[in-house]
């Protein structure tokens, strides 16, 4: 998954992969143990050296509001201010980009997306815009 942001993304997104992967105890000096081991696993919740104490990620709660949610695939982003220009992306539960679009300067606190086309699931929308990166769920439902 940090590869594909690297790659897609130009890393954008290194930092807040790694927070939730340390989240979840994967975290940078975890170890998955031995291949022939089910139980020499080690949890870790650090996350790299480079990322500790930095945050300019903004808190995916406060970050943007999706509505509705769940949706058929009709779906409204409404951000905390406007914004310039930004990066509209939609990533399966995979990791694969399924819908990207870059919006104009100046937009307005409201975006409307059609994802009508993708299938039911949990998606992960992100809005990068400079030095800010908006983050949400949604879940497909038809």
């Amino acid at each position: 998954i940090i590869l594909a942001d690297s790659i897609d993304n130009g890393g954008a997104n290194k930092g807040i992969i790694w927070r939730t992967f340390a989240r979840r105890g994967m975290g940078y000096s975890a170890s998955e143990g031995l291949s022939t081991s089910a139980t020499d696993q080690v949890e870790a919740f650090d996350i790299p050296p480079e990322f500790a104490g930095v945050s300019n990620q903004t808190p995916i709660a406060e970050a943007i509001r999706l509505a509705p949610n769940p949706s058929i695939g009709e779906v409204y982003i409404m951000l905390p201010s406007t914004i310039e220009k930004a990066q509209i992306n939609v990533v399966d539960i995979t990791g694969r980009i399924v819908f990207n679009q870059t919006m104009p300067a100046d937009i307005t606190n409201r975006v409307q997306l059609d994802l009508g086309n993708l299938n039911n699931g949990i998606y992960f929308i992100s809005v990068n815009s400079g030095d800010k990166l908006f983050q949400s769920k949604l879940l497909i439902n038809k």
